[in-house]
């Protein structure tokens, strides 16, 4: 890197005497044209104030954009929680109390349908070729899938939306 010092003649005006430099303003083009290079800085890096603001202002709707998405995804599961019962019947409860019964079980959900709650005793099973339940309040099998079987007609009535109220 170049040092310009005060004494350095391209610091004033070309052509001016030494014994009236200090009167002379200082020729700063030359200084400014020497630092930029020695710098290397290309003029494609630098960003004007409307270029700024105009990437700020597009970081900042999608940012709320993100924060509008998130906070209405978290009411939607909030409302769903809020509507059904997510008490666990006390004949699933005797399912998930005995070891031998329970030992394959991951996860109970449960899900509206017609008015009457069913909880799917999740064990993965479907996964193997296996087949599993989803029981009424009183554990009475409402339907079953499987992993390989045609699947049950009663499955249609049943959509994604399962809620979690026990895992293992």
């Amino acid at each position: 890197m170049e040092h310009i010092t005060i004494n350095d003649p391209r610091f004033f005006y070309y052509g001016s005497p030494a014994s009236s430099r200090s009167h002379h303003k200082p020729n700063l083009k030359p200084i400014i044209k020497n630092l930029t290079k020695s710098l290397a800085v290309p003029n494609h890096t630098q960003i004007s104030p409307v270029y700024l603001s105009k990437k700020i202002m597009k970081e900042l709707m999608i940012l709320s954009i993100i924060i509008l998405l998130m906070s209405s995804c978290d009411n939607d599961s909030n409302d769903l929680l809020n509507t059904i019962n997510t008490d666990i019947p006390v004949c699933v409860q005797g399912i998930i109390d005995n070891p031998e019964q329970s030992s394959d079980l991951k996860t109970i959900k449960v899900q509206e349908v017609n008015g009457e709650l069913h909880y799917w005793l999740n064990t993965d099973f479907t996964h193997f070729d296996g087949v599993e339940f989803i029981l009424n309040s009183n554990c009475n099998v409402i339907c079953s899938f499987c992993g390989e079987c045609i699947p049950a007609e009663c499955i249609d009535e049943y959509d994604t939306d399962w809620i979690i109220i026990w895992e293992k």
